[in-house]
């Protein structure tokens, strides 16, 4: 006989988190975390960038425009950076490309792709 003081039966399974694996992402994946946007504007032989949230710039910028090549850039703040072009890029189109490697935000992700006309 069993004693009064025993349980019988099962309670409610309970599952934990801990000691869980967290997810790995394949080969070639990548956490996407784009910039909400970037604002463009211009001088003759210069373009500002204004991001919306703070960047790290590892590169010339490629912001692309389809008869000049940027020179040189300096990032001004966290927020924006001027890009110097080797000729006149006023009424040229420009354009981001997606995936591009040469900015990136703190939390890693890369900016969305965007184009326009310099002014």
């Amino acid at each position: 006989m069993r004693s009064p003081s025993k349980k019988v039966g099962k309670g409610p399974r309970v599952v934990k988190g801990h000691g869980q694996k967290a997810k790995k992402l394949g080969r070639g994946q990548s956490v996407q975390v784009p910039l909400g946007s970037c604002s463009v504007s211009n001088t003759a032989l210069t373009a500002t960038l204004t991001f919306d949230r703070p960047v790290v710039i590892r590169a010339i910028p490629d912001l692309h425009v389809h008869t000049v090549r940027p020179t040189n850039f300096q990032q001004l703040s966290p927020t924006s950076c001027v890009i110097s072009y080797s000729g006149v890029i006023s009424g040229q189109t420009w354009q981001i490309f997606p995936d591009q490697q040469w900015c990136v935000t703190a939390q890693g992700g890369l900016i969305l792709p965007s184009s326009g006309t310099f002014s």
